[in-house]
């Protein structure tokens, strides 16, 4: 008896695997891709690929052997399903595929050495400033300003490993009153109050970071360290900070690599995002789109117009790179999906990152998604997922869809790893080392509704 030639070994195995309703029209090589052509009983074409799992790039799903994706369908479903009917067979479709088309299997390199790994740096407006006050006041003759910089950030940048990033947090008003975050539940506190006060009277009289020259003093540090930090600008809103203009102008004279974090609404203004974008270093602006629908949107960051004026901020951005992010949230989960296809459609990347509440947010209940709701709207969103959600950080893996799951990543709160906690059933769960938890507020709230061990 003759041996079967590669190609029909394994288009007959391809067909044995197909669950029922999908039809093998072709099998083709593209590079170091293997691609299926199906039908199903519609008529509608599907695109399957595969190719070596130690090969580099995005996959909808990675196996022990192989790395699976489908090609651009209004229907995804059927595709996905051939998918995970081809996986439970990839060891021996691995094999036939390496036959059929050598390329499709690669030399396993070694792997590389893990990076060095570097510090992150978080930085309060106003504790820059007292800090370099005292510094300034410590020694006789008046140290002068780059000293005094430099005093007061040693105790940060002599230490080991070498710091690598940079935030500087602007305390300013933000026009927006977001309901994952704290500052519109505390902005009328004493506290708060007292700092916005000290802050207003500092720029009053021109004692604020940029007309001491501080800012000036601040980029020239970063920019004397033997690897120069990543600085993230952020805050509340940094773009409503009272000497903003000045601020920037302090960038173009120190260029580095520059990171911009926050509602960013004001860059709807063509003028300000042209300055924006000619920043030299800019490497990202960073901000956050609750949904694409604009009335979902607006009432989440509790604003009328924002989606509006985000959306027109994107268009003058266009060759920015831009990293959104969702929070969350309860409300988020009902457009989730539909938000997640439109990036998709857009070939916008996004993270999606679970609502952790701050420390001060007065009532954690609203925005907190029972886990059972948060995995229903991931599992919809997942078709799509596979293009463009980058991450899911800090999400416990059992609300993530299976394919999914490689992409979660621990929460960071500042410096640190975001406290966390589990529910009992988690002890059981093979995942939990990798886990990201859960928050406390969220056993307080629904004890351990939705908790799926895996």
């Amino acid at each position: 008896m003759t041996a079967a030639r590669p190609a029909d070994a394994l288009a007959a195995l391809v067909r044995a695997c197909l669950p029922p309703g999908l039809t093998l029209l072709a099998l083709t090589r593209d590079g170091a891709d293997l691609l299926a052509r199906l039908a199903d009983d519609a008529g509608a074409e599907h695109l399957v690929t595969w190719h070596d799992a130690a090969l580099d790039g995005p996959a909808y799903l990675r196996g022990d052997h192989l790395a699976f994706s489908y090609r651009a369908s209004a229907d995804p479903a059927p595709a996905i399903a051939a998918i995970e009917a081809l996986r439970a067979h990839e060891a021996t479709l691995s094999a036939l595929s390496a036959a059929f088309a050598p390329a499709v299997r690669v030399p396993r390199p070694a792997p590389a050495p893990a990076p060095e790994p570097g510090r992150l740096v978080y930085l309060l407006e106003r504790v820059l400033l007292a800090r370099v006050a005292r510094a300034r006041l410590s020694a006789l003759p008046r140290r002068d300003l780059a000293a005094a910089v430099a005093a007061a950030l040693a105790p940060d940048f002599a230490a080991q490993p070498p710091v690598t990033q940079v935030h500087l947090f602007l305390q300013t008003h933000c026009r927006q009153a977001c309901e994952f975050c704290e500052a519109p539940g505390v902005r009328g506190g004493p506290v708060e109050r007292l700092v916005a006060g000290a802050m207003r009277l500092q720029s009053q009289l021109r004692l604020d970071l940029a007309s001491t020259g501080l800012f000036d003093a601040f980029l020239a540090h970063l920019a004397a360290q033997p690897t120069r930090p990543l600085l993230t600008l952020t805050g509340y809103d940094w773009t409503r900070h009272p000497r903003r203009d000045a601020l920037l102008a302090a960038l173009e004279r120190h260029p580095g690599p520059l990171r911009l974090q926050g509602p960013s609404t004001a860059l709807s203004d063509p003028a300000l995002a042209r300055r924006v974008a000619a920043l030299p270093g800019l490497e990202a602006i960073a901000t956050t789109l609750q949904s694409s629908d604009p009335a979902q949107h607006d009432a989440i960051v509790g604003t009328p117009g924002a989606h509006a004026r985000l959306m027109a901020a994107l268009d003058h951005l266009r060759d920015v790179p831009i990293e959104l992010a969702t929070i969350l949230t309860r409300r988020t989960l009902p457009s989730l999906p539909a938000t997640v296809r439109w990036l998709s459609e857009q070939g916008r990347p996004i993270d999606l990152v679970a609502y952790i509440p701050d420390r001060g947010h007065p009532d954690p209940l609203p925005p907190l998604p029972p886990l059972d709701e948060l995995r229903a709207a991931l599992t919809q969103a997942a078709p799509h997922a596979q293009r463009t959600v980058q991450s899911y950080v800090g999400v416990p893996l059992c609300a993530v869809p299976p394919p999914e799951r490689p992409k979660v990543t621990p929460a960071v709160r500042g410096t640190t790893a975001a406290p966390q906690t589990f529910a009992p059933a988690c002890a059981r769960c093979p995942q939990r080392p990798t886990c990201p938890g859960l928050p406390a507020s969220y056993l307080a709230t629904f004890g351990a509704r939705g908790v799926s061990p895996l």
